[in-house]
C-alpha cells in the first residue's frame, strides 16, 4: 500500500513531457511583438488632414473635404477611428514643421493608436525625411497599417516599395512646382509686376503694374517729404489719419473700392523702410531698377531714401563703388601678374601709394613688390616707371611696320569684321523682337482704352501708349542705323600707308596716354612679361606675333630708316622664356 501511494506521488510531481512543437510555439510567443498580439480589427486609427494655407499646395482639397472622405472610408471598410480628426494647415515639403503630424507619430510610438488613416500619401509626407520615417515605422511594425482614400494600400513589401514610390512622386511634384512657381515669379518681377497688395499710395493696373492712387499718392508722398524734413512718425500718422486716406482695392467684378485705412507709427516705419517708393522693387533675392522697365512713378528721390534712411551700409557702398569708379584708388591693374620678381621668379604684387608733397599737394606713386614669404627681395619695390620706360625705349627702337606686320593687321582685321557682322545680326535680331513685343503691346493698350469705364485707370493706360510708341520709334530708328551698318558689312581697314603712320607713332601715343587700362590694353599686346630687380628690367618676353619679328629679324631699328640698304638686326636685348 506504502509502495502504491509512493508511486502516485511520483507521477504526480513528475514535469510535463515537452514536444518539439511546443517548444516551437514557446519562443514563436516570447519573440513576438506586443503589436502583433493585437487583433486587426481591434486596430485604431487616427485620421489625419493636412492643407497648406500657402505655397505651391495651397489648391488642395479643402480639410472638411479630406475629413468627410476619412470618415466614409471608415465606415465602408469598418475601421475603428479613436479621437477627433487631427487638421494640420502646413506645408510638408520641410521637415520638422508640423507639429500636429509630429505628435502623432510619438503617439503611435506610445501605443495609443496602430494606424493612420489620410486622404492621400503626400497629405503625410513630401520630404523623404518624414517619408523614410513612416517607412521605418512600418518596417518595424510599429505603424500596423494605413489606409489612404485615394489609393490602395496593402502592408507588405510591394505595397511599402509603391508607398515610397508615392513619397518620390509627391516630393518630385512639389519641387517641380515650387521650381515652375518661381520661375513664373521672377519672370513676372523682371517686368516690374507686383506680385502682392498694392503699396500704400499706389493701385495695379490690370498688368500687375503699380501706378498713382490719385489723392491717396499725393497724401503718402507728403509723408515722405514730412519725414524728409525730421518729422516725427506720431505727427505724420496724424496726417495721413486726418486727410481721409483710403485702401484702393478691385471687386471681384473689377470695380474699384475705397476704404478708410488708419495708418499707425509701426505701418509707417515699414513704409519709410521702403525702396520701392524710390522705385526699387526687392522681391526675395530679386532687386529691379522699375524706373528702367516703365514711366513708374516714386515718392522720393534716391537721395532722399537714403537721407530719411541714414543707411551707413548704403553709404559705405557708395565709398566702395568710388574707389572701384578711380583706378588710383583701388589696387593697380596695369600689367597685373606679367612683371616677374627676378629672385623668386614669382609675379610681383601692383599697388599704388598716395604720398603728400611739401607743397601740400599729393602725388600717386605706382609700384612693383614682392610678397614671396621666403624671397631675398621680399618687401623690395620696383618703380612702374622702369618698366614703362623699358617699353618705352623698346618701342622706339623697334618699330614693327612692315609689309610682313601689316599683313598679319589684315588677318586680324578680318576676324574683327567677322565678329562685327555677327554682332550687327544678333542686335538686329533682338531690335525686331523688341518691335514685335512693343507693337503687341500697343495694340492691347488700344483695345483696353475702349472697354475700360474707369478714367483713372484709363488716364494710366494713355500715359502707357505714349510711352510704348516713343519707344518703338526709338526701336525703330535704332533698326534703320543698324541696317546702315550692315550696309557697310565691313569695318574699316587702314591702308599700309597709314598703317606705317600709326605704327610709328605708337610710342609717342602710349606716352601720352593718361588711363592705366588702355596703357595695359597697349603693352599687353606686346609683352607678355618682364623679369626686373629694384633699378631695371633684366629679362623680358614678347607675345605673338611679335616674338617671331623679333626672332626672324623682322622689324626696322629707328636709327636704319635713314638707310634703306641696311638689313634689319637682332634686338639689342636677349628674349627670355619664363
Amino acid at each position: 500500500m506504502v509502495e502504491r501511494n509512493l508511486t502516485n506521488m511520483q507521477s504526480q510531481n513528475e514535469k510535463p513531457a515537452v514536444t518539439i512543437e511546443d517548444l516551437t510555439d514557446f519562443f514563436t510567443e516570447l519573440n513576438a511583438s506586443p503589436y502583433d498580439k493585437i487583433d486587426e480589427a481591434d486596430y485604431r486609427y487616427v485620421i489625419y488632414a493636412r492643407k497648406s494655407t500657402s505655397g505651391e499646395e495651397r489648391q488642395e482639397r479643402s480639410l472638411a473635404d479630406q475629413i468627410a472622405e476619412c470618415n466614409a472610408y471608415a465606415q465602408r471598410h469598418e475601421l475603428k477611428v479613436v479621437g477627433e480628426p487631427i487638421q494640420e494647415a502646413e506645408s510638408a515639403k520641410e521637415p520638422g514643421t508640423r507639429p500636429k503630424f509630429r505628435k502623432i507619430l510619438d503617439d503611435i510610438n506610445a501605443g495609443k493608436y496602430e494606424g493612420i488613416l489620410c486622404w492621400h500619401p503626400d497629405r503625410l509626407a513630401r520630404n523623404m525625411k518624414e517619408a523614410g520615417e513612416i517607412i521605418d515605422l512600418l518596417d518595424k511594425k510599429i505603424v500596423k497599417n494605413l489606409h489612404f482614400v485615394s489609393m490602395a494600400f496593402t502592408n507588405d513589401t510591394a505595397g511599402i516599395t509603391t508607398l515610397g514610390i508615392s513619397f518620390v512622386l509627391s516630393k518630385q511634384y512639389s519641387d517641380s512646382l515650387s521650381t515652375n512657381v518661381k520661375r513664373g515669379n521672377l519672370r513676372s518681377v523682371m517686368q516690374g509686376k507686383w506680385l502682392h497688395s498694392a503699396k500704400h499710395g499706389y493701385l495695379k493696373d490690370r498688368n500687375q503694374l503699380l501706378r498713382p492712387d490719385g489723392n491717396n499718392f499725393h497724401i503718402i508722398k507728403e509723408a515722405w517729404m514730412l519725414r524728409n524734413s525730421g518729422k516725427t512718425l506720431q505727427s505724420i500718422q496724424n496726417y495721413i489719419n486726418s486727410n481721409n486716406f483710403t485702401k484702393s482695392s478691385k471687386d471681384k467684378r473689377g470695380n474699384l473700392q475705397h476704404k478708410q485705412y488708419l495708418m499707425d507709427k509701426k505701418r509707417l516705419s515699414e513704409m519709410f523702410r521702403d525702396p520701392i517708393y524710390a522705385g526699387v522693387m526687392v522681391h526675395g533675392n530679386d532687386v529691379v531698377n522699375l524706373n528702367e522697365i516703365y514711366d513708374f512713378e516714386p515718392m522720393v528721390s534716391a537721395e532722399e531714401f537714403a537721407h530719411i534712411n541714414k543707411t551707413t551700409d548704403l553709404h559705405g557702398y557708395l565709398k566702395r563703388k568710388a574707389r572701384a569708379r578711380n583706378p588710383q584708388k583701388v589696387k593697380a591693374n596695369l600689367l597685373l601678374g606679367k612683371v616677374i620678381c627676378h629672385s623668386c621668379r614669382e609675379p610681383l604684387y601692383a599697388g599704388i601709394t598716395v604720398k603728400k608733397k611739401k607743397d601740400g599737394t599729393r602725388k600717386s606713386y605706382f609700384y612693383y613688390r614682392c610678397e614671396t614669404y621666403d624671397c631675398v627681395d621680399r618687401n623690395k619695390s620696383t618703380r612702374a616707371k622702369v618698366v614703362m620706360n623699358f617699353v618705352y625705349d623698346f618701342l622706339d627702337k623697334h618699330s614693327f611696320d612692315t609689309k610682313v606686320t601689316y599683313q598679319h593687321y589684315l588677318d586680324e582685321m578680318k576676324l574683327v569684321q567677322t565678329k562685327k557682322l555677327a554682332e550687327l545680326k544678333s542686335t538686329k535680331s533682338a531690335l525686331l523682337n523688341k518691335k514685335r513685343h512693343l507693337k503687341k503691346q500697343t495694340e492691347e493698350i488700344r483695345k483696353f482704352l475702349l472697354t475700360e469705364k474707369e478714367e483713372l485707370i484709363k488716364n494710366q493706360y494713355r500715359h502707357d501708349l505714349i510711352d510704348k510708341s516713343a519707344k518703338l520709334d526709338e526701336v525703330e530708328e535704332q533698326l534703320v542705323i543698324t541696317d546702315k551698318e550692315l550696309a557697310k558689312n565691313k569695318v574699316g581697314v587702314h591702308s599700309y600707308k597709314r598703317f606705317l603712320e600709326l605704327t610709328s607713332k605708337l610710342p609717342k601715343v602710349l606716352k601720352k596716354t593718361r588711363s592705366l587700362e588702355k596703357k595695359d590694353y597697349i603693352v599687353g599686346k606686346i609683352f607678355s612679361n618682364f623679369v626686373v630687380d629694384r633699378k631695371k628690367v633684366l629679362d623680358y618676353q614678347l607675345e605673338e606675333p611679335f616674338a617671331t619679328f623679333v626672332e626672324k629679324g623682322l622689324f626696322f631699328q629707328v636709327s636704319e630708316r635713314q638707310d634703306s640698304n641696311l638689313r634689319p638686326r637682332a634686338p639689342h636685348a636677349r628674349v627670355l622664356a619664363i
